[in-house]
């Protein structure tokens, strides 16, 4: 062939296409992955630790006030302490029932409700409704404290799961 002919064969560059979408490299996309998998792992351990500290306090809190009346506090504290304990942890355990506004009986239903019992209606449990603001008030402390920990067991699964409040 001629230098001729073979300029004449020549042919123009052509631009490459436009590039498609495509997946980046297989390493990458491993990367991202274990990224996001610890970034969940990391987000469930941080909530399930937060859920654990709030059960945790309020059982520390629960042992203070039975410690505090064993010290030689007097039943009326006693009788306040666990009910602003039992207030604390409600609104932390339902949030969604509101149990910050009940009182009277409608308090004590909702306690008993939580325990499918009737400890706090027609039991010791029952000075947490009108009771307590008796000038005198007749307390079985071991009884109350035993209603109060039957309870907090009851519904220790829902604080833990729950989370989020502070007890």
């Amino acid at each position: 062939m001629t230098a001729e002919e073979l300029i004449l064969e020549l042919k123009d560059i052509q631009p490459p296409g436009e590039p498609g979408w495509w997946l980046p490299a297989p390493v990458t996309l491993t990367i991202l992955g274990l990224l996001a998998g610890l970034a969940v792992i990391f987000w469930s351990y941080h909530r399930y630790r937060q859920n654990r500290r709030l059960v945790i306090e309020a059982e520390y809190e629960l042992q203070r006030i039975k410690r505090a009346h064993q010290c030689g506090g007097s039943d009326r504290q006693l009788v306040e302490a666990l009910s602003r304990w039992l207030k604390q942890v409600s609104m932390a355990a339902y949030p969604e029932q509101r149990p910050a506004g009940l009182t009277g009986q409608a308090w004590l239903e909702f306690l008993d409700g939580c325990v499918d019992g009737d400890d706090f209606s027609h039991g010791q449990g029952r000075l947490f409704g009108s009771g307590m603001y008796r000038e005198q008030v007749a307390v079985d402390s071991a009884r109350l404290l035993e209603t109060c920990e039957t309870w907090f067991a009851a519904i220790r699964g829902v604080l833990h799961r729950r989370g989020g409040g502070h007890a």
